[in-house]
């Protein structure tokens, strides 16, 4: 049940879409998806279309030593704040769309969805494969879902 959309951006909620940086310098495919609003999780600043669509930035690398733990409440409360505008989609993306934007979009299913770790990571993999969260980025993962439960679910298989 992909969702993978043409351009390196693939559908993961009806209003949430999840991608590469190529999506994200396609403005005609942003605006062909109504997105609006933008979670950037990357370091690089290029390719920002300022005053045309709303941005929240995590300049983070994708490295296993990486905190970004931290960064989890304030992206899923923009999501979140976003979405409830009902007036545009929101995309998430970084360099490949596959470890840092995953990791945020799992970290969103998890708080607001009621996910355990296991089931937001299938369901991000069955619309986007290569979605693969770094083994650093997990742990954190798991850390966040047990502050949000007070347990953790099985372990992850990476």
């Amino acid at each position: 049940m992909s969702q993978q959309l043409p351009g390196g951006i693939s559908q993961i909620l009806p209003n949430l879409f999840l991608g590469n940086i190529g999506a994200a310098k396609s403005k005609k495919l942003l605006e062909q998806h109504n997105i609006k609003y933008i979670l950037r999780v990357l370091k690089i600043r290029d390719w920002i279309y300022e005053g045309e669509f709303a941005y929240h930035i995590v300049a983070i690398e994708d490295h296993d030593d990486i905190e970004i733990i931290h960064h989890f409440n304030d992206a899923v409360e923009f999501i979140q704040q976003k979405m409830d505008l009902g007036d545009g989609n929101v995309f998430v993306h970084c360099q490949q769309g596959k470890s840092r934007s995953a990791s945020f979009v799992i970290a969103y299913l998890i708080n607001k969805h009621n996910m355990s770790l296991k089931d937001a990571l299938a369901y991000v993999k069955e619309r986007r494969p290569v979605a693969h969260p770094n083994p650093g980025f997990i742990e954190q993962l798991e850390k966040y879902e047990k502050q949000l439960r007070s347990t953790t679910s099985e372990p992850v298989e990476q």
